[in-house]
């Protein structure tokens, strides 16, 4: 058995240790004749601030503290205890109060946000990984414009060493658009490389009326095509995490005064409970 294996096992047996001393603790509160929302509130709140705290981790990479990468696990098993404990304290169902209800909903987004963003951490480097070795983000676009101007140079100079403007014509037709154009960001986010082939099948036709000098041409053009198409796909790929981070961190941020209004609000009616 692998080490991420093990790891993952004894965080699973952890986590649901943790969730049967919660429903145990909560039903001590109710068998006592307390309410039981009181003890799941505060495990929420301290599952929750726990789960922040991962956020002000990733800032500050340089500490010697325990690794990102640990720290990410426990966000995510965290995130499932608070998850759990939630549904407990809510009794999976939406409360009545303007407040309360607002803060369900915007739980509840922010839960199923995290769930989205854990597909995506899981599928993201083995998605990547089929185009090749891992490109830093935010290099790619200096990376496509680089691969713009060797193709449209190679294009210029093939007019002068074939004498012929074939291979500049074809690029101006139908490479152009596509190396200056989108990144085809939604294809290629279900799979579909549609574009590619329309232009391979452009470019194999177009291989029969050249001559063997213009074919090398071709030949390092098409290069620059192809990664250029893995350049957009891992775009596409990449910036889908990005984007989530947009939703899910805004969530986050809503929770945390709503939570502490709902604190305020419990108690100062004399609730006794959260």
């Amino acid at each position: 058995m692998s080490f991420f294996s093990v790891r993952r096992l004894v965080a699973s047996v952890i986590l649901m240790t943790a969730i049967i001393w919660v429903v145990a603790a909560d039903r001590l509160y109710e068998y006592s004749l307390r309410d039981a929302a009181f003890i799941s509130g505060w495990i929420l709140l301290v599952a929750m601030c726990v789960l922040i705290i991962y956020g002000v981790r990733k800032r500050f990479t340089t500490l010697p503290l325990v690794t990102t990468a640990w720290w990410l696990q426990g966000h995510i098993y965290f995130g499932w205890l608070a998850g759990f404990t939630f549904l407990l304290h809510s009794g999976a169902r939406l409360p009545t109060g303007g407040l309360e209800t607002l803060l369900w909903l915007t739980t509840v987004l922010l839960f199923l946000s995290g769930i989205v963003g854990l597909l995506l951490l899981r599928g993201t480097p083995s998605r990547v990984s089929r185009r090749g070795e891992r490109v830093i983000f935010e290099r790619i676009p200096d990376m496509r414009v680089r691969l713009c101007d060797e193709v449209e140079r190679i294009a210029v100079e093939s007019v002068a060493m074939t004498r012929s403007s074939a291979i500049a014509d074809f690029y101006l037709r139908y490479l152009e658009p596509f190396l200056n154009g989108s990144s085809h960001v939604f294809p290629h986010l279900v799979g579909r490389d549609a574009h590619m082939r329309v232009l391979e099948t452009q470019l194999r036709h177009f291989r029969r009326y050249l001559k063997p000098e213009e074919l090398d041409i071709l030949t390092q053009i098409e290069e620059r095509v192809r990664a250029k198409n893995n350049l957009d796909y891992q775009f596409a790929v990449q910036s889908t995490m990005k984007a989530w981070l947009y939703v899910h961190v805004p969530l986050t941020c809503g929770v945390i005064p709503l939570s502490g209004a709902h604190v305020m609000l419990a108690y100062g009616f004399g609730a006794g409970s959260l």
